[in-house]
């Protein structure tokens, strides 16, 4: 009767309905088999999934996937191809929870998940490729730790090679997994690490649908390692993509602003600001004439921040009839909130 429940609700999407429903069934049916028993297993997975996706009870539906993945290694072992999807979705519950000490455990799942995929009899490495590059997306968001940080980038790694190999380097997916690995070396405080960046936000540029995400953030990384005049090739190359793919003239916009510096002083006093600054855009899109207008509070280093961070604004070049147009007189303003 409760499994009908569960069905018609799920039908109906009477997802009010269905959490009670699943908790029900999982009620009864460990009443009347052993608790590692086949059925016991599937229905603390559905209870666990239906407190997370309709309940809304994470850490309730973390603690009912966790026990759904032990009692599928006592009935399948430890290496069993059966434990794929329960394995992917304990991992994607403790993702969702983004709590800092369990990242290692997200990863490790995740990863374990991956291994055993590999080990089904259906196996298609494409299919493997795409599970992996949704993992890397996500385990981008959580990694803490070098740790971490080494085994999502060899994952991504792998896949990357993956598609090259089978669908060849212009492929959306291709260029889609080098952009996100691009990203990753990006989040990264490290010099090397935002130098790596460089390269795979390049190779993302090789699929158009993929380009414009990529020319943004290959900007974004020769700002970061202090090669800002390298950037104006591509500030003009999107200007033009932006073009090609609109039927309005483009028209001054910032495609990348970095975060000003919390002043030393301020963050000591524990006093959030902004600042106002104004400034022309030269034909390529590099800030000239900065000049500070406002700040508040002051004497606090609000305005200094601005100023430092201004300088290294990126705006998209301004383009009519194909042709670049000279902006320099136009005055622009920018204000900066700076917070903890």
């Amino acid at each position: 009767m409760n499994q009908e429940c569960m069905n018609s609700a799920t039908a109906a999407e009477d997802w009010a309905k269905l959490v009670p429903c699943s908790k029900r069934a999982l009620e009864l049916i460990e009443d009347l088999f052993d608790p590692n028993h086949t059925n016991v297993a599937m229905l603390t997975r559905e209870y666990g999934l239906a407190l997370d996706m309709h309940g809304g009870e994470q850490t309730e539906s973390e603690k009912f996937l966790k026990s759904a993945v032990k009692k599928y290694e006592k009935i399948f072992g430890k290496n069993s191809p059966e434990l794929v999807d329960v394995l992917f979705d304990y991992a994607e519950i403790l993702s969702k929870r983004g709590i800092y000490k369990q990242h290692g455990v997200t990863v490790k799942t995740y990863l374990r998940a991956l291994d055993l995929l590999k080990a089904q009899n259906n196996f298609n490495i494409l299919e493997y490729a795409d599970r992996s590059a949704d993992v890397f997306e996500t385990l981008s968001q959580v990694v803490s730790t070098q740790f971490t940080f080494d085994q999502t980038k060899n994952l991504g790694l792998d896949t990357l090679k993956i598609y090259q190999q089978q669908v060849g380097e212009t492929h959306y997916k291709t260029a889609k997994i080098a952009l996100n690995i691009g990203k990753l070396f990006l989040k990264s405080d490290t010099r090397r690490q935002n130098h790596e960046a460089i390269e795979y936000f390049e190779l993302s540029l090789m699929n158009e649908k993929v380009a414009p995400y990529g020319l943004g953030f290959l900007i974004e990384a020769y700002d970061r390692t202090d090669q800002s005049e390298l950037s104006i090739p591509y500030l003009q190359k999107l200007a033009k993509f932006r073009q090609a793919h609109s039927y309005q003239t483009a028209t001054q916009e910032p495609i990348y602003v970095p975060p000003p510096q919390y002043p030393r002083l301020a963050e000591m006093q524990g006093v959030e600001g902004y600042a106002v600054v104004k400034f022309t855009i030269d034909r390529n899109g590099q800030v000239q004439n900065l000049e500070l207008i406002d700040e508040k509070p002051v004497s606090l280093g609000f305005g200094r921040a601005s100023l430092q961070a201004a300088e290294k604004l990126k705006y998209l070049p301004k383009i009519s009839e194909g042709k670049f147009v000279e902006t320099l007189g136009v005055t622009y303003k920018y204000a900066f909130k700076i917070s903890k």
